[in-house]
């Protein structure tokens, strides 16, 4: 039985999701696609692949539900944690090992990839929100975290469902953050590569609604 698993949450982003697995494929351990409502050529695509567990839901729930449930999944596997990826080839599966060393170094830590944002060539926009966002967090929390819009991170399964934070949109990876940190969870940054390729990126991030839900939840779980 693995100790780690891959989860990968995915709404339309058919003309990527097959590297993503392809690329986490490599490191041997299970992987679970979350299927969030897709309404383009995800499932078809899906179907072509091999040796991975598919958890699909007919209507969109939002980034927070599809976690939550690959979370579950993952316990029902048995795996102690999830290392969770972003299916739009944003981050690179290779880096992977960089979070199973880091959980073997610190077993009850949630481990928060730490992307380049700069050096990425991401929008000054992007990296303004950012940085608002982690002062957000640590002035809610005293998390110091450097990247708390990352969703590539390695999860501690039980501890992270243990928290019961509601399920929601891109607000719950903020939420998750601030919860682990008041219950004492370790949180632990890792330097990971990141890409922005105009030709394949595509985001559902709607920057004014999306920061807004997230600075509503940040209060509501003071």
């Amino acid at each position: 039985m693995a100790e780690t698993c891959i989860v990968v949450p995915t709404y339309n982003n058919a003309r990527t999701i097959a590297d993503v697995v392809r690329g986490a494929a490599v490191h041997a351990l299970p992987i679970i696609v979350v299927v969030d409502g897709a309404t383009d050529g995800t499932r078809a695509v899906l179907a072509e692949l091999r040796g991975i567990e598919v958890v699909d839901f007919a209507e969109n729930r939002g980034k927070g539900f599809a976690l939550q449930a690959g979370f579950r999944a993952a316990a029902g596997r048995g795996c102690a944690r999830a290392v969770t990826i972003d299916s739009d080839l944003q981050h690179d599966p290779a880096d992977v090992p960089k979070f199973i060393e880091a959980a073997a170094r610190e077993p009850r830590a949630l481990i928060v990839g730490a992307r380049d944002m700069k050096a990425a060539g991401a929008p000054r926009a992007n990296r303004t929100g950012l940085a608002l966002s982690n002062l957000y967090l640590r002035l809610l929390s005293g998390a110091r975290v450097r990247d708390s819009q990352s969703g590539y991170r390695s999860y501690p399964v039980a501890e992270t469902l243990a928290l019961d934070c509601p399920p929601s949109r891109f607000e719950y990876e903020f939420v998750v953050l601030g919860a682990a940190a008041r219950r004492g969870i370790p949180i632990i940054d890792v330097p990971i590569a990141v890409r922005y390729d105009p030709a394949i990126y595509v985001t559902h991030f709607r920057k004014f609604r999306d920061f807004m839900r997230i600075f509503r939840a940040g209060l509501a779980r003071r």
